[in-house]
């Protein structure tokens, strides 16, 4: 049977679906897995990914509803395997909970010989919700004992500001550029993102902080490696009267955050205003 996989425009979605990918192939031998995607550098080298014409059952991967997930408890892995098994009837046999990524030879090499810690200070227009108003003091902290270097993306919908004291990589990386720099690192910060998914790689042995806030509570991005901060302020994730319908509503307001705090005359998700000294801190001590 050939099954062709296809999925939102998100990095992290593509990502994530790499371990249901491999769970498959390895339990279902026989089939063939194709997958489409605005990023299909992910799967460079994957030997579980064939290239096929006239798929005999095309599949669009979903999560879970939110609110099930939560209930139910399990991370985005899980997520993604519990909407397979739902919409097949069958049972996946679950494998580490890491994404599944290869590398050519000369990928294998360290972009940078030095220490580094990856920072994504920004968000995209439509995740203003993930926003964090401390980066410069985490990078004041941080950067005396390590390398700082700030991804992120530099199409329309991004918003990421270059931080002074930074190495400077926005927008100026391939995909497969930034699994290569989350791998080395020594660790990464980031909101809920495609960054923290790439730490899941086997191949990365660092500090995955993550500034969760209650835009996706702690058990959804329980990975391994994995430390998270946030003030959770409102405990209520329903899609339909939460910080979930962020999504539903106007993405470009802060109308579906509950409770904002105001600093240096802007608003922000109160769950968001964690302490940067906490955060650096626990982030050396982790290293």
């Amino acid at each position: 049977m050939k099954i062709l996989f296809y999925t939102h425009n998100h990095l992290g979605d593509t990502l994530l679906s790499t371990a249901l990918i491999r769970d498959l192939k390895k339990q279902f031998q026989d089939i063939e897995i194709g997958f489409q995607s605005n990023y299909q550098a992910v799967f460079d080298g994957n030997p579980n990914i064939s290239e096929f014409d006239n798929p005999d059952v095309s599949v669009k991967l979903e999560y879970t509803p939110f609110s099930q997930r939560t209930a139910d408890g399990g991370n985005l892995f899980e997520g993604w395997r519990k909407h397979f098994e739902i919409m097949a009837e069958v049972k996946v046999n679950y494998g580490p909970e890491e994404i599944d990524l290869y590398y050519k030879e000369y990928e294998k090499e360290r972009l940078f010989d030095q220490d580094y810690i990856v920072i994504n200070a920004g968000n995209q227009s439509c995740s203003e919700i993930k926003s964090y108003p401390f980066w410069k003091e985490i990078v004041n902290k941080l950067k005396r004992d390590f390398t700082i270097i700030q991804i992120g993306g530099s199409e329309k919908r991004d918003r990421h500001v270059p931080i002074d004291g930074t190495v400077n990589l926005i927008g100026k990386t391939t995909i497969r550029d930034l699994m290569r720099l989350v791998r080395d690192a020594k660790a990464v910060i980031s909101p809920p993102s495609a960054v923290s998914v790439l730490a899941t790689q086997k191949d990365f042995h660092g500090v995955n902080a993550i500034i969760n806030g209650t835009r996706e509570p702690d058990l959804l991005t329980g990975y391994k490696n994995s430390m998270h901060f946030g003030n959770v302020c409102c405990k209520n994730y329903n899609k339909k009267s939460g910080c979930m319908k962020f999504y539903i509503n106007n993405p470009l307001t802060m109308k579906s955050c509950f409770n904002v705090k105001e600093i240096n005359g802007k608003q922000y998700p109160l769950c968001m205003c964690v302490d940067p000294d906490v955060i650096a801190n626990k982030v050396l001590e982790a290293i």
